[in-house]
């Protein structure tokens, strides 16, 4: 029980911090839908045959690839680009 009591303060700093102090940080900008879309990378793409994505109305992507390596290049790229804001907010938390 001591342990808990010594740890106590911190976590009231830390939880101070990000409550009051994150919100008034960078917010981004709000895209629209197509936006989004024509912010994905679509020419000159290391692909050996064609390929498509296809993103429905709650923008889940759906990948059509004519061999494996096609399909797991695109499955990273996909995963980039969904996870860009998250990797921006870790960047910029971690300076």
């Amino acid at each position: 029980m001591q342990k808990l009591r010594f740890l106590r303060p911190y976590w009231l700093i830390i939880i101070f911090f990000f409550n009051c102090i994150g919100p008034l940080g960078v917010k981004p900008h709000k895209q629209s839908f197509q936006q989004r879309l024509d912010s994905f990378p679509r020419n000159n793409l290391p692909l050996v045959k064609p390929a498509k994505i296809y993103w429905d109305d709650h923008l889940i992507p759906f990948i059509e690839a004519g061999t494996d390596s096609d399909c797991a290049f695109l499955l990273g790229m996909v995963h980039a680009h969904l996870r860009l804001g998250q990797m921006t907010l870790l960047r910029r938390a971690s300076q």
